[in-house]
């Protein structure tokens, strides 16, 4: 099984924790950010800055395109990944690719809503790569599910398939990552199907093997609900996978 794991690296001082625990894959793992990288950071890790031209996903697809870390070509599968993320299990490349022995794209978690239909990426039509926008259009009721762009893994050969990962951008605006996401995620169903992608938990932001999205969101802090839910959601997967540990 070989893999690489592409990390989205923002959150380097408030997340060494992350670094730190990810260690033990060192050779697996390679850092791309659109801030400059800590030398702690870079002394450790291969890694590489990049101008900012599409948000998360425009990273993934930059260091899936440098030819400096050309060795992705040889890799069976990659992972791309937020860096404020906490790790339960290590072996999480290795479920994910039990996954993707059934499916063409993997996550950690789920997205919501689920599923969604055209109307939802038809404003993004002219940034679409190639002419499978135009194939969506033509099939009855499309849906497809949103992929996790937290944390998924997808082999190489299907990025090859597809063209890789929908990189539009539309300005510093977070929702320009949103939207890459959402027609990258359709893309792979026009392709493969609705139900090509499936996750490792069936909750949101979390399984038992990472918890996501635990950096500073400013949107998500504005909204003192959903703050409040998702750390009781953090609490019940922290709890739950220390008692399986502690057995």
């Amino acid at each position: 099984m070989k893999y690489k794991i592409y990390v989205a690296g923002w959150y380097f001082e408030e997340y060494e924790k992350f670094y730190q625990s990810i260690l033990p894959l060192k050779d697996h793992v390679i850092v791309g950010s659109h801030r400059e990288i800590p030398e702690k950071i870079s002394s450790v890790y291969k890694s590489k800055f990049y101008e900012n031209i599409g948000g998360g996903i425009g990273l993934y697809e930059q260091l899936r395109l440098d030819e400096e870390f050309s060795e992705m070509n040889d890799q069976d599968f990659v992972i791309f990944m937020h860096d404020d993320a906490e790790i339960l299990r290590l072996d999480f490349p290795e479920k994910l690719f039990e996954i993707l022995q059934t499916k063409k794209c993997a996550g950690n978690s789920i997205e919501l809503p689920l599923y969604h239909g055209f109307k939802d990426i038809e404003a993004a039509e002219k940034y679409a790569k190639g002419d499978w926008f135009q194939k969506a259009k033509a099939i009855p009721d499309f849906k497809w599910k949103v992929i996790d762009g937290r944390c998924f893994a997808i082999k190489t050969e299907t990025l090859r398939e597809i063209n890789g990962l929908e990189d539009m951008y539309w300005g510093t605006d977070h929702r320009t990552t949103n939207y890459s996401l959402r027609l990258f995620s359709a893309k792979l169903a026009c392709y493969y199907g609705t139900e090509c992608v499936d996750s490792i938990s069936d909750q949101w932001l979390v399984s038992d093997y990472i918890i996501e999205d635990t950096g500073d969101n400013p949107n998500r802090a504005k909204n003192q609900t959903l703050s409040s839910k998702l750390n009781k959601i953090k609490k019940l997967i922290i709890s739950k996978y220390s008692s399986l540990k502690n057995k």
